[in-house]
């Protein structure tokens, strides 16, 4: 099985650090790949940031599916270019926001998001409106940093992300966090034992998302997700 991972950054600095944990929950007959665009903004905070990454990812994962992969994961919360990817590709495609919702749902009552800065909060909103979970969504909360100083996960960024999590458990506003950035991945575990409640790292949530997808031969609905018109694109 070949799982191949898009970043749709063009920082490769959490590359090593992301394969890493994906490895750790990988099955052993998954083949991961990771690949970074070669064009597209530093970091993904707004809906201009994904409209701006968007063509550099889909024509990564049409190269990729060219090459045999059985399985493409974007790798931002916010899930860019994921629709048009459906569209284009006749194997699964999942974002890490999406797979983190999924695998989530049944847990809580009502889940948290925590996100980067202000201009996420109300793009995540809409993203789970889009997932038809409104319902269940207590909260979207920022920490106020940008996603590029989101790369060293010391104590002191545990430490933080709790403490600006913690009024939302107690006051039970929230009772599972889904980690609204792919930068924050293996921070889970450590966030649980501190806040008490689950919490969801979305990238290895869309890689066993996937590998269940691939294994039961799961793909889009072509209904859902009708193949484009033939035409020129230049």
């Amino acid at each position: 099985m070949r799982i191949h991972i898009i970043m749709p950054v063009i920082s490769d600095k959490m590359n090593d650090t992301i394969m890493g944990h994906l490895r750790c929950v990988a099955s052993s007959e998954t083949e991961l790949t990771i690949r970074t665009v070669t064009s597209g903004p530093l970091s993904i905070e707004s809906m201009f940031d994904e409209g701006y990454c968007a063509r550099p990812i889909l024509e990564e994962a049409l190269k990729q599916r060219d090459k045999g992969v059985n399985g493409i994961i974007i790798y931002c919360f916010g899930n860019p270019a994921i629709e048009a990817a459906k569209e284009a590709l006749d194997i699964p495609v999942i974002g890490i926001g999406e797979a983190s919702q999924t695998i989530g749902l049944p847990l809580s009552d009502q889940f948290g998001i925590v996100t980067t800065v202000r201009n996420s909060v109300a793009r995540n909103k809409r993203k789970t409106r889009t997932l038809g979970l409104s319902d269940k969504l207590g909260a979207v909360i920022p920490l106020d940093f940008p996603v590029v100083e989101l790369t060293n996960h010391n104590q002191e960024l545990i430490d933080k992300i709790c403490h600006i999590i913690q009024p939302y458990v107690q006051n039970q506003t929230i009772d599972l966090l889904h980690l609204g950035c792919g930068y924050l991945i293996g921070l889970a575990d450590k966030l649980s034992n501190q806040l008490g409640i689950p919490v969801v790292d979305p990238g290895l949530a869309a890689l066993k998302l996937m590998e269940v997808y691939v294994k039961l031969n799961l793909v889009q609905s072509p209904i859902s997700y009708m193949t484009p018109p033939e035409k020129e694109r230049i």
